[in-house]
């Protein structure tokens, strides 16, 4: 179908341009991974990649990271990518797979690695196939203040007896349970899990005088329990997790029935989450992005696929509006301050829609990332820094070398901080170049042992 025109209460959005890349076929999806140097990588077939700087014109290459079974990658800063397999093997799925590169993707290597998640069991999936234990999905994020990894996946803990909904009771088919875990070591090992969301949603409660609200915790409308999770950092700092609660089980003659899309909300770096709350009627395999310009935009399907929007860091959603009649899933990426990059399936091709989301009258405020490479090291060496903004100036860096702070430069790529003998914490602050008034602080800390 022809990219639909857009109309969103508050948002003026443009269609920048649309691509037909590459027939759908050998198993090729629609996996999107933006790099740090802001080139694009995005399936053609299972075996081949390809690659754009544009969104637009794209080139083929080796097969690159968010690709097949590979479901998440993260740009750890200084040019190192790490790109993780969606399953775990052993007992309790206590073992991954995951692929490092420290070039940009030029050479990548292949490594095993451990997460820890005692409560986990081995699963049954929607197709009646088993998994030794919790599945990785395409959620990842290197957190701001630490520059430690959080990553989503999703099964079954050992009491999570409720059986999937319509489906055939001898597969044992168990409601599923979203749950974030943390990395201090860029991927080696994963720990300290934090339940997201299972068999509850927010709801609106009761009191006596109506003019109150009030919430509570309901029984969640979910045919499938909680899986398939995104998550992705609000303008305000808030990091927020969307989840498939559904949709269909995997019988070629199976309706495509919509169930919920549900989101959870932590304002702690996701050490504990709010009640999931329900934001569309459907919403297999979320996908989100943030932009610079201060609107959430989310792509999500089944039956078809759709978006929806928020300029209010999450709390409100609107413009649900369907932009394929394909079921398959989709993918979406930050392009520019105020566009996105859309991959999603069309009458039997992958297509890419670059779309320009702009706030009616709203305040631009500046966006800015600051990381730190490693983040864990010993008395004696060194890390590097790299940050950069968008629609940011006159930035300032404190701690360390740079003391009480010092005027830097608003984007900068492997800064080294000198030889460290103690922890220290980094601060980077800068105004945003269209409200001069308005500013952004992002922080960090080399833990020093």
């Amino acid at each position: 179908m022809t990219f639909p025109t857009l109309s969103v209460s508050g948002l003026t959005c443009t269609e920048l341009a649309t691509t037909q890349v590459a027939l759908i076929s050998g198993g090729a999806d629609t996996q999107l991974h933006r790099f740090a140097d802001g080139r694009f990588a995005m399936p053609k077939t299972s075996s081949v990649g390809l690659y754009s700087t544009d969104g637009e014109s794209w080139s083929e290459g080796a097969t690159g990271p968010a690709q097949g079974s590979y479901k998440c990658a993260a740009e750890l800063g200084n040019n190192e990518t790490l790109n993780i397999h969606r399953t775990t093997t052993g007992e309790a799925g206590s073992t991954y797979t995951y692929q490092r590169s420290t070039d940009d993707w030029v050479t990548v290597s292949t490594s095993n690695g451990t997460v820890a998640t005692p409560l986990a069991v081995p699963l049954n999936g929607d197709n009646g196939s088993s998994e030794a234990g919790m599945l990785f999905h395409h959620g990842v994020l290197v957190k701001r203040d630490s520059g430690d990894l959080i990553a989503t996946m999703y099964g079954n803990y050992s009491g999570d007896t409720r059986l999937a909904d319509g489906y055939p009771p001898v597969w044992n088919f168990r409601k599923f349970r979203t749950i974030v875990v943390t990395s201090l070591d860029k991927g080696l090992t994963w720990g300290n899990p934090v339940n997201v969301g299972y068999d509850k949603m927010k709801t609106r409660g009761t009191d006596s005088d109506i003019q109150v609200i009030t919430y509570a915790d309901s029984p969640i409308l979910a045919q499938e329990g909680l899986c398939e999770a995104d998550l992705v950092y609000a303008p305000n700092g808030d990091m927020l997790c969307f989840m498939r609660s559904g949709a269909r089980n995997s019988f070629d003659n199976a309706a495509v029935l919509a169930t919920p899309l549900y989101m959870a909300r932590s304002i702690n770096d996701g050490a504990t989450w709010d009640t999931p709350v329900y934001i569309a009627d459907r919403g297999a395999n979320p996908c989100a992005a943030t932009l610079a310009s201060g609107v959430i935009v989310v792509v999500y399907s089944n039956p078809g696929t759709w978006l929806c929007f928020s300029d209010d860091n999450g709390h409100t959603w609107k413009g649900h509006t369907q932009i394929s009649t394909s079921s398959a899933y989709g993918d979406i990426a930050e392009y520019d301050e105020d566009t996105v990059l859309i991959t999603y399936a069309d009458n039997g091709y992958t297509q890419a829609t670059k779309l320009r989301v702009v706030r009616t009258g709203g305040v631009v405020p500046a966006r800015v990332e600051l990381l730190a490479n490693p983040n864990r090291i010993t008395a004696g060496q060194s890390s590097t820094l790299s940050w950069y903004s968008v629609n940011g100036n006159n930035a300032v860096l404190s701690g360390g070398i740079w003391g009480t702070g010092t005027s830097v430069s608003a984007s900068v790529i492997g800064q080294s901080t000198g030889v460290l003998t103690q922890t220290t914490t980094y601060r980077l602050r800068m105004n945003s170049v269209s409200n001069p008034g308005t500013f952004v602080t992002r922080q960090v800390t080399v833990t020093v042992s």
